[in-house]
């Protein structure tokens, strides 16, 4: 498989992420921890990259945003999507609007971050060339950087991870046509590369009682869920099948140590409370 736009899969630097470690090593075990649907789609706004090859930068823009919010208790930052996609082009060697690879977009999340969106707006249009602000850029970034990446082996990994609200997790896929729909009950690969972000598990659930999971897709609102637009449901079926086939990459990303959680004032919760 070769014919691969924005995702380019062929090129994804495996043997990093194989040296990652599992999440099942990394997260608790069901049962001894409450599991957690707070629902992202108040607070991480839905994108659309245009006719731009950028959508790793939006899938991993929106997984940091995530971590964001759970290590501040809620504050919201809207991070560079511009710098997610140009910045990990540069880590993977690719020229030209060409897309850009998960394993890319992890070693920029760890090792530099993304600066805040204003210091590096998005056009739509491509545009590679560092803004004349760089040492700004890099000093906001670095407030950013994740601190932890997991890989996603299973279902449970998956649910696991989210549920305990850790981070994001930083997905790749063969994207198919069927995966457009609102709610995506089976796998059916494509011959085109999608990278997309999956945020939080829904209240939805299977035969088996197993939560679906919401994601977080980059194409505006006029695909997935009409009562969240922009967002479509994974049954934990398909999520099994997407993480057998060849091409699937799912990083967990967590951990924003520079981010400081918010203080609450007394105020603060009688509003939260509604006292």
């Amino acid at each position: 498989m070769s014919d691969f736009s924005g995702y380019p899969i062929e090129q994804e630097d495996r043997a990093f992420l194989s040296s990652l470690p599992n999440a099942e090593g990394n997260v608790p075990l069901f049962g001894s921890y409450e599991e957690q649907r707070l629902d992202p789609r108040e607070l991480i706004p839905v994108e659309n990259q245009g006719s731009v090859g950028s959508c790793q930068g939006h899938a991993l823009s929106s997984c940091m945003e995530w971590c964001y919010v759970i290590a501040t208790n809620g504050q919201r930052q809207q991070l560079s999507r511009a710098m997610g996609y140009y910045e990990t082009q540069r880590i993977d060697g690719i020229n030209g609007d060409r897309g850009s690879t998960i394993s890319g977009g992890v070693k920029l999340a760890k090792n530099v971050g993304l600066c805040e969106e204003p210091l590096w707006p998005y056009t739509g249009r491509y545009q590679p060339t560092r803004p004349g602000n760089w040492q700004a850029i890099t000093e906001n970034a670095a407030k950013y950087k994740i601190g932890r990446a997991v890989q996603i082996r299973t279902y449970d990994d998956f649910r696991a991870f989210s549920g305990s609200l850790q981070g994001g997790i930083h997905i790749g896929i063969a994207w198919g046509n069927s995966m457009s729909k609102a709610v995506v009950e089976s796998f059916s690969p494509g011959m085109g590369g999608h990278a997309i972000a999956g945020l939080c598990l829904s209240d939805r659930v299977d035969s088996q009682g197993r939560p679906y999971a919401w994601i977080m897709n980059s194409w505006g609102q006029n695909v997935g869920s009409r009562e969240h637009p922009g967002w479509h449901e994974w049954s934990p079926n398909a999520i099994s099948q997407m993480l057998r086939h060849q091409w699937t990459e799912m990083i967990g990303i967590s951990d924003m140590p520079a981010a400081k959680p918010r203080k609450f004032s007394i105020e603060d919760w009688k509003s939260k409370l509604r006292v």
